[in-house]
């Protein structure tokens, strides 16, 4: 392709012609297949977009990206805050967000054109050489629009979620201020490792030296893996329940404990209790930039920010009537977060649950917690079914799993007749 983009169609048809790995079930972790010098040599064709911002890494199973987005709120009185998150809900465009707003389908074009010299390059060097990892992949390429557009914008910190693990993830090429190692559980074991270990390790690789780590991490195997990456790299840390702490207030909200003092009383949008630890990593996190002169915070907009945030599709209410709850989790630790938030802050007579994951999940170990909680949430039965990603695990396959455990069942490929069954 010699021309430049004319329409954000003709960006979004030619991203489609690169690897996506969000796509694919068993793609190989290694770092053959996710070459971090393969987004270097891309950011270095851009002249290193990275460098010129401020940035937060934010990594871990649970949460990253609830505190992402919560961060990000909390700098915004004070400062232009990039945000690069994924995967996207409705549009690709949501992935790369400034002052609250995502990137336009116009800056799309030119942020794509920047680099599009680059790109065929590696494309033609690819067909040359039958090399098919030389050319950037989706995720590769959209992390350098963030960075591209960051700088272009002139935000004053970006706030960088990890799309997949850590060490190798294309976000790993960043000189951050503060690193966050949210909770940390089993989850994309067929890449990560199928033990707490493995997986810990793989998101301590974002550990840089002497940068300030703040961990949610609640799992002691877990938490042993980050204290070493800590120790090795020289990095100051900070833990939940050590160097800072969440304490319920009387009323229902709380207070995150840092540095001998009290921050809040504060209270989140959203529901779970879980939703704390990921308000108190963003809370210490902007302490942290404070302290290092990076950001200017002050009290109120921690407050604003935690009590105006809204966390999409994390236990939210979409409907009253009848009353719907709507939740991305994709792990067994969430979905019983889940299902204990419902529990104790719903408290539903009887309960349907529609239920969809990747087939690549760890399937039977959320139908086990689901089954576990059943009694607790009233749950009268499982609707299994499909969407339309290729990862998409067929109804047939959930409803074995569901059935191993005892949970009452149905399947339905239709979206139309799943929610007319629900509801």
């Amino acid at each position: 392709m010699n021309e430049r983009f004319q329409t954000y169609d003709q960006v979004v048809e030619y991203l489609m012609n690169f690897t996506n790995y969000e796509k694919v079930v068993n793609f190989p972790y290694d770092a053959t297949k996710l070459d971090l010098n393969r987004m270097r040599r891309l950011l270095r064709f851009l002249g290193d977009p990275q460098l010129a911002t401020k940035s937060v890494h934010i990594t871990g199973t649970k949460g990253k990206g609830s505190t992402a987005l919560l961060l990000a709120a909390i700098l915004a009185d004070n400062h232009s805050v990039g945000l690069f998150s994924s995967p996207h809900l409705v549009d690709m465009t949501e992935r790369v967000v400034v002052d609250g707003r995502p990137i336009s389908r116009e800056a799309m074009v030119e942020e794509m054109n920047d680099m599009l010299p680059h790109l065929e390059e590696k494309r033609a060097e690819r067909d040359a050489t039958g090399k098919g990892h030389v050319t950037p992949t989706f995720f590769e390429i959209f992390t350098a629009v963030a960075w591209n557009h960051f700088r272009r914008r002139r935000v004053d910190v970006a706030v960088m979620e990890v799309g997949l693990g850590g060490r190798l993830d294309s976000t790993n090429v960043i000189a951050p201020s503060v690193c966050i190692v949210t909770n940390v559980a089993l989850d994309h074991v067929r890449q990560l490792g199928g033990t707490i270990e493995s997986i810990a390790r793989e998101k301590s690789g974002i550990v840089k030296p002497g940068i300030p780590v703040v961990t949610a991490a609640l799992d002691s195997a877990a938490l042993s893996i980050i204290e070493q990456a800590c120790e090795r790299e020289g990095s100051p840390l900070f833990r939940i329940g050590k160097e800072f702490s969440v304490e319920p207030a009387p009323d229902g909200r709380f207070f995150v404990k840092f540095d001998g003092e009290s921050h809040g009383p504060l209270r989140l949008n959203v529901l779970g209790v879980h939703q704390r630890w990921n308000a108190a990593c963003a809370v210490v996190a902007a302490l942290l930039l404070k302290r290092a002169g990076v950001a200017r915070v002050k009290e109120a907009q921690i407050v604003r920010a935690v009590a105006e945030t809204a966390l999409t599709g994390r236990v939210e209410i979409v409907h009253r009537d009848p009353l719907i709850v709507n939740d991305g989790a994709h792990n067994a630790s969430s979905v019983r977060s889940t299902l204990e938030t419902v529990r104790d802050e719903i408290g539903p007579e009887s309960l349907t649950l529609v239920f969809a994951a990747g087939v690549d999940k760890h399937i039977d170990g959320m139908a086990e917690e689901i089954a576990d909680l059943a009694d607790e949430v009233n749950l009268k039965r499982v609707v299994c079914t499909t969407t339309h990603d290729p990862r998409s695990c067929p109804p047939e396959k959930l409803a074995a799993a569901f059935a191993r455990v005892g949970v009452p069942l149905e399947t339905c490929e239709e979206v139309e007749e799943v929610w007319r069954r629900a509801v």
